[in-house]
């Protein structure tokens, strides 16, 4: 074995496994082809001396403490391996290896097959991921979601929720790293990125844009997890705008749930066309009332008005929680 400290990959695996303890060691190795595993048993046939050791976990311990667990010097490398192991399909990868494949790293994010950038992105980390399905629109970023595992998109969407900036090198190394695979299995195609990022509203438009019965299972765990954070994704994905597209007996319904002293607050600075929304759904007697009520109300603070108006967004969500109305999803129009 060569001087040094230097010892081969599979060695300072093993001896990373060694060092963890036997719930986290197995958890690693769940991950873990049996191939890769079947390496692992085979590589303590040699004791690698001590200072190789220490060595291979002070490196083990630098990488941890990095927030980015990938090293993006090499993540194209990195990620087209992972690949080639995903796909099987090794000649193709090498051959269909593109001249530049980061000149338009976001555009062929978005011409990318819908299984192929499930798959990569599967395989990286959540934080990685995100800033790649961030560059997407969300309804594209939905469909992506969509064919992730459960688990994986949990952990998606709360990273999601929790961005309020996406760093533009970090955007742009992962975007790079990801259509460099992408191009190398589905052949070339190809923008810089703002680094200014609505989490939770983006996180929002993604759950609006899945199937009902993808949304409740997943909002459900992130409950479960992040409590306050579902309730800041639940407030965007149903704003008091969004009464506007509510059909008549739906929207009938939710005026039923509320004091006229809010509704009217709520009212105060609504747009024209919510207000005559909901005039349409009242008699002619009772419209009228609401307009000289209205013009009646004193100035008031606008916290006060938001206040009222989130009173009906969360009247709203707790009837279409219990079945009592249904809300549109996604850009719905407004249901006759």
């Amino acid at each position: 074995m060569p001087g040094g400290g230097m010892i081969d990959g599979t060695t300072r695996a093993a001896a990373i496994l060694l060092a963890l303890d036997e719930e986290t060691a197995t958890q690693v190795l769940r991950h873990m082809s049996p191939h890769e595993v079947r390496e692992l048993t085979d590589s303590n046939t040699v004791r690698p001396p001590p200072e190789a050791l220490e060595d291979t976990w002070l490196e083990f311990e630098h990488l941890m403490a990095d927030p980015m667990p990938i090293r993006f010097q090499a993540a194209g490398e990195h990620i087209l391996s992972l690949a080639k192991k995903v796909f099987g399909r090794q000649e193709l990868l090498e051959e269909r290896k593109v001249r530049d494949p980061f000149e338009s790293p976001v555009a062929r994010l978005r011409s990318a097959k819908t299984s192929t950038l499930a798959t990569l992105l599967e395989e990286e980390h959540p934080q990685v991921a995100a800033a790649v399905i961030g560059q997407l629109g969300a309804d594209h970023a939905a469909i992506v979601t969509a064919a992730l595992p459960t688990e994986f998109q949990v952990e998606l969407i709360e990273r999601l929720a929790r961005t309020k900036a996406m760093p533009p090198r970090l955007v742009l190394e992962a975007s790079q790293a990801i259509a460099a695979a992408v191009s190398a299995i589905e052949g070339p195609d190809a923008p810089s990125t703002d680094d200014e990022f609505d989490g939770i509203g983006f996180a929002a438009a993604i759950l609006n844009a899945l199937k009902e019965e993808q949304v409740k299972p997943l909002l459900h765990r992130l409950e479960e997890e992040f409590a306050e954070l579902a309730r800041s994704i639940r407030d965007k994905m149903f704003t008091f705008e969004d009464l506007v597209r509510l059909d008549t007996r739906n929207l009938q319904s939710v005026i039923k749930e509320i004091p006229q002293d809010r509704l009217l607050i709520a009212l105060k600075t609504a747009e024209p066309e919510l207000l005559e929304r909901f005039f349409s759904v009242v008699s002619s007697r009772a419209a009228e009332t609401m307009r000289e009520d209205l013009a009646l109300l004193p100035p008031m603070r606008v916290s006060d008005v938001e206040a009222a108006q989130q009173e009906i967004v969360q009247a709203t969500l707790t009837l279409a929680e219990n079945g009592q109305i249904q809300l549109p999803r996604g850009g719905e129009s407004e249901m006759v």
